[in-house]
């Protein structure tokens, strides 16, 4: 609501939804994908999701391993945009094959930690990466958007004690 306030636009513009399928926080980028399922089907129009390293790619030339922060101490890699995101330590980062020219999606605070030398930004930030890319593929008309999991949740679902009739 506060982003179509500020551009004065209404929510009969729109003409799609775009919105980051992770790899991310668990229940965040859940949360995320519901509100865009919900606002495509109460408004009539597609939605579209984009992994956040397709976001850090965006606009970039000559696309390297895409990096960002996971949980404390981790990162997601994706070494090229046909490869398979994984989770990699921090302090493992240098014994990847493909660090040259690799782009971060870290903020400054989080680079502190980092043992690359070398890296490029993002040209975007992720919000204005997801729009630029949802334009293209909603004309495109791809899949309504699901999650991406590098990792199993760590949580479990409850159970139901068993109790005995004695």
């Amino acid at each position: 609501r506060e982003v179509l306030e500020t551009t004065g636009l209404r929510p009969d513009d729109l003409g799609g939804i775009g919105v980051c399928n992770g790899p991310g926080n668990f229940t965040g980028i859940r949360v995320g994908i519901a509100a865009a399922r919900g606002l495509s089907m109460s408004l009539g129009v597609p939605s579209v999701g984009i992994s956040v390293f397709d976001a850090i790619w965006c606009g970039v030339e000559n696309p390297g391993t895409a990096i960002v922060g996971a949980m404390p101490g981790f990162a997601y890699v994706r070494e090229s945009p046909r490869g398979e995101p994984e989770i990699v330590k921090i302090g493992e980062l240098t014994t990847l094959e493909n660090l040259e020219g690799a782009i971060v999606g870290f903020s400054d605070e989080e680079m502190t930690d980092m043992p690359l030398r070398k890296y490029r930004r993002s040209r975007y930030t992720i919000s204005e990466a997801v729009a630029k890319l949802a334009e293209t593929r909603l004309a495109e008309r791809q899949d309504r958007p699901s999650a991406i999991y590098v990792r199993p949740p760590n949580a479990t679902p409850y159970r139901r004690p068993a109790f005995s009739n004695a």
